[in-house]
């Protein structure tokens, strides 16, 4: 008899998850919320709309008070931020932010430099917000659960950013197609200031992102080839970049996605021929050990 313990390797995948209500694109732009329990807000068309998510279905939550697009967005199902963004279709950058707590949104201090298409990363009581348009492309502000005080600058310029982690170990990832078109540049943030690290192979803008500094996934996005409409994904380990498997429906300007570079999920974005309500889920490669008993006969 004897005893053999075997590696089971499950790859990487992503899988359906349930439609949004109401398809959108360009809502909240960072990470929120977990696969198990999400949050979209706003979005184009124009919406104040809220979702929330189970892990199998979005129900409607409370709107926000100020209907925008392109949107900061940051921290948990039931304690979620929303910083700057559009209020129209066109270029009217607000400075409004919200709080959310699971049931409704209230009015709180006002960012510094009104701005959209800019991203967030971590909590409602401790978050910061980079990025966007209108130029520079480079403004950061750290919040503290009542203010925004303005931060150390981003060394490279970044509209349509993802972002994701924590106020103190942030990151921001690509820009475009303004400041410049379909950047390859990262940066790490240590609270203070910004530091420039490994690129992403492929420029990219309008991305999702979930994760932390060390350990995320970057989904779908634009780019200047092959399309508007890709899917490609790429994880993070902290100092490399690797591919991961594509999602299924091509798609960028998504900005609805959260969870952890093993668990995350995306909802809603451009795609063709219009916008989408679509959910994908993604499970990071997984190995198990099992032990098994063979006998000699």
């Amino acid at each position: 008899e004897f005893h053999v313990t075997v590696n089971t390797i499950t790859a990487a995948a992503w899988a359906s998850g349930g439609n949004l209500n109401n398809a959108r694109r360009a809502g909240g732009a960072g990470s929120v919320g977990t696969q198990t329990t999400g949050l979209v807000f706003g979005g184009e068309p124009i919406t104040g709309e809220t979702e929330e998510y189970d892990g199998a279905s979005w129900t409607t939550g409370g709107a926000l008070n100020t209907s925008r697009r392109s949107i900061g967005a940051c921290g948990t199902q039931t304690a979620g931020l929303a910083s700057a963004g559009n209020t129209a279709a066109g270029n009217s950058p607000t400075a409004n932010s919200e709080e959310y707590n699971g049931t409704s949104w209230t009015e709180g201090n006002n960012v510094n430099s009104a701005r959209h298409y800019n991203s967030s990363a971590g909590l409602q009581t401790a978050a910061v917000t980079f990025g966007g348009t209108p130029s520079p492309f480079v403004r950061s502000e750290n919040y503290d659960g009542t203010s925004y005080t303005t931060g150390n600058a981003l060394n490279d310029r970044h509209d349509n950013v993802a972002g994701c982690g924590t106020q103190t170990a942030g990151i921001a990832v690509g820009s475009g197609p303004s400041a410049p078109a379909f950047s390859t540049a990262v940066e790490e943030y240590s609270g203070t200031s910004w530091t420039a690290v490994n690129s992403t192979p492929v420029g990219v803008g309008y991305a999702g992102i979930a994760g932390t500094q060390t350990s995320l996934i970057l989904q779908a996005g634009a780019q200047a080839q092959p399309s508007l409409y890709n899917t490609t994904a790429l994880g993070y380990d902290g100092t490399n970049w690797f591919t991961q498997p594509s999602i299924a429906t091509g798609r960028f300007d998504l900005k609805g996605s959260g969870g952890t570079a093993t668990a995350a999920y995306i909802a809603g974005g451009a795609a063709s021929p219009g916008n989408t309500n679509a959910t994908e889920e993604f499970t990071g490669e997984t190995t198990s050990l099992n032990l098994k008993t063979l006998t000699d006969s």
